[in-house]
């Protein structure tokens, strides 16, 4: 009985048994081997059109490069013919218009922001929280328009960010991780110029909603403001004034 269980448990011959497993590891490392060359000849085959697409792609890039500086000159060009017709517009007004309605026209001017302003005030800047890893760290659209509606409260006289001036008709919004003003994309740290009395515009700021809001994000969240005074500032003029009503006086 004894001989019948050994016979049933190991039916090969031992020296058979062990002809079998060695057939299958030298089956095994023949895979792995012709496995090992295919993968190299992949990456052979990926160098090399990475290499034989690179002239190429350099060559793309050089044309967008030229293409972006000519824009550029042709956008400076565009804004010195601006410079030189509003210069001759304003010639020309002074010529027409009696004293007094070019007195008018020069305040609706200031007051549209459709002139260059020089003055004493404060720079106000923000920022995101260092190594900010989520929205709640980052400066939002809603952020800036607090900051703003707040520095009008505060008895700003005109304001720009990030040399957009800031009007009636400005928009502050996002633009998927952007922030834009007057429909143009601007990038942190936000440079917040105000013209105004810089005696009295940093107390009302901080003592106003703006200046608690900011206090509370940068308490809770790590957002970054300060605020700095001068005697000589400058904000621009608005790039586009648009006409939205206008009314004959009779």
């Amino acid at each position: 009985m004894d001989l019948l269980r050994q016979i049933v448990a190991e039916a090969l011959e031992p020296d058979y048994a062990r002809a079998v497993v060695s057939g299958h590891r030298a089956r095994s490392r023949v895979w792995a081997l012709v496995g090992a060359i295919a993968t190299c000849a992949l990456l052979v085959a990926a160098v090399a059109q990475h290499a034989h697409g690179a002239p190429s792609d350099q060559a793309q890039r050089e044309q967008l490069a030229r293409q972006v500086i000519q824009l550029q000159g042709e956008v400076q060009a565009k804004k010195a013919t601006v410079r030189s017709l509003n210069s001759d517009i304003s010639t020309l007004q002074a010529e027409q218009l009696p004293a007094a309605q070019t007195d008018l026209l020069r305040q609706a001017q200031v007051d549209a922001g459709a002139t260059r302003l020089t003055g004493p005030g404060m720079v106000v800047t923000c920022d995101d929280a260092p190594q900010a890893r989520s929205s709640d760290g980052r400066v939002a659209d809603t952020d800036l328009r607090v900051m703003v509606n707040g520095l009008w409260e505060a008895g700003a006289e005109a304001i720009a960010i990030n040399g957009q001036r800031i009007t009636s008709t400005s928009a502050i919004r996002s633009a998927g991780s952007a922030i834009t003003v007057n429909y143009m994309s601007l990038i942190p740290p936000y440079r917040v110029v105000v013209l105004g009395d810089p005696t009295q515009l940093p107390a009302r700021l901080a003592d106003g909603p703006a200046g608690t809001w900011w206090t509370y994000l940068h308490n809770n969240y790590g957002l970054v403001w300060s605020v700095s005074t001068s005697t000589n500032l400058t904000v621009p003029a608005a790039t586009v004034v648009a006409l939205l009503h206008a009314r004959a006086h009779r």
